[in-house]
């Protein structure tokens, strides 16, 4: 690798890493802006990921049960997820995106 290169190749990464660090700030005030706390991250995994179960998305986004659970219900009363029953077996309930959650978030 040629000095001159390895000299832009460095200056390359250092710009990336800033650029990324600063979207993600951006991103992280946009989402608590409209979706406080874990609701923005479970919003985005069920639209990235589909339909899941409350102890799926518990260990994706690395929260409890308990968190899952609070920030769900917040965003079934918006309008922006919604149970969906197992037809197989009706104690299984999955957690997925709405078309109201999918607008929200295009509008983010």
């Amino acid at each position: 690798m040629s000095a001159v290169y390895k000299t832009d190749f460095v200056r390359f990464e250092e710009l990336f890493w800033n650029v990324t660090r600063e979207m993600g700030k951006m991103w992280k005030e946009v989402f608590e802006e409209h979706l406080p706390g874990s609701q923005s991250y479970l919003v985005f995994t069920l639209a990235r990921k589909g339909p899941l179960k409350r102890s799926e998305l518990a260990q994706i986004l690395g929260l409890t049960a308990g968190a899952v659970t609070v920030a769900s219900d917040k965003l079934i009363a918006h309008g922006y997820v919604t149970r969906l029953r197992d037809e197989s077996d009706r104690r299984i309930v999955h957690l997925a995106i709405t078309e109201d959650g999918r607008e929200m978030l295009q509008h983010l």
